[in-house]
């Protein structure tokens, strides 16, 4: 089985962390948020993952590991995505990762 699309369900830091190592190792990553939020507050939480992700890198290339070239491509490599097209990524995915809170509510959400 060849994975070549991931998807984490969960936008939160652990899933910003799981979608940024698949898209080190060169693999597109849909960051799937799950919650109901108005596109509003799907924007938001794309500038803050993307921010996130996008320090993380810089640090591994402030440690030399990564070049800025390396850096913007794995940016590219990760979709943030909302509640609306997690279907379509889900559909889509070779490989599912689930990184949603542990509370009971959180996984009922995220496995419904």
């Amino acid at each position: 089985m060849s994975l070549q699309r991931l998807a984490v369900v969960g936008a939160g830091r652990m899933g910003r962390g799981l979608a940024l190592m698949f898209a080190y190792a060169g693999r597109p990553a849909a960051l799937l948020d799950i919650k109901d939020r108005d596109e509003a507050g799907v924007d938001a939480l794309r500038v803050a993952a993307r921010a996130e992700i996008e320090t993380n890198l810089e640090f591994l290339a402030s440690c030399s590991l990564l070049n800025g070239a390396q850096v913007q491509k794995a940016v590219a490599l990760i979709a943030i995505q909302g509640r609306a097209e997690a279907r379509k990524h889900l559909e889509e995915a070779d490989f599912v990762i689930e990184a949603v809170p542990e509370t009971r509510a959180a996984k009922e959400q995220a496995f419904a």
